[in-house]
């Protein structure tokens, strides 16, 4: 596009030139047929006129297809922040949706773990209550042991004679 609007811009520049370089021979007046009446005019201007006005209407045509184009432009840029967006509101709905069935799975690993968790302390209760009997237990026996051996000891005492003192005082 630059390239086509530098060539025209050139042989617009060209053209002024060559008129300006060639004046007098341009505005020398000729007979000119116009189909229906003949008139005297200067044929050399009359086809820089001519091609003036095409530049122009060249220029109007390739301005308005770059209008043309500036607003397709937009209008794409325009479809393309919608489809962002959709593709946008897309993710954030995939990641609710993951979120969900991460809070779903999470909760179930949370189930899971504390009913483990009470099974586990329901066994240490057991195992606990199981200690303070078996800890009961023992030192009952023991009490009863001590006993036992209190009695055993003041039977083998009354068993045996009196201890008598040593004479002399050895040992």
């Amino acid at each position: 596009m630059r390239s086509r609007g530098m060539i025209v811009t050139l042989a617009v520049m060209l053209l002024l030139l060559f008129t300006v370089l060639n004046f007098s021979p341009l505005a020398v007046n000729f007979p000119l047929n116009l189909i229906f009446f003949q008139v005297q005019a200067p044929l050399g201007l009359i086809l820089i006129a001519f091609a003036l006005t095409l530049s122009f209407i060249f220029l109007l045509a390739s301005l308005f297809r770059r209008a043309g184009q500036l607003r397709q432009i937009s209008h794409l840029e325009t479809e393309l922040e919608k489809e962002r967006a959709l593709v946008a509101k897309k993710r954030l709905a995939e990641f609710e949706t993951l979120e969900g069935r991460l809070d779903e799975r999470f909760a179930a690993l949370e189930t899971t773990v504390q009913k483990a968790l009470a099974e586990q302390y329901s066994r240490l209760e057991v195992s606990r209550a199981q200690l303070e009997r078996l800890e009961t237990q023992v030192l009952g026996i023991r009490s009863d042991l001590s006993n036992d051996l209190e009695q055993i000891n003041t039977a083998i005492r009354r068993s045996l004679p009196p201890a008598t003192p040593p004479k002399n005082g050895a040992d």
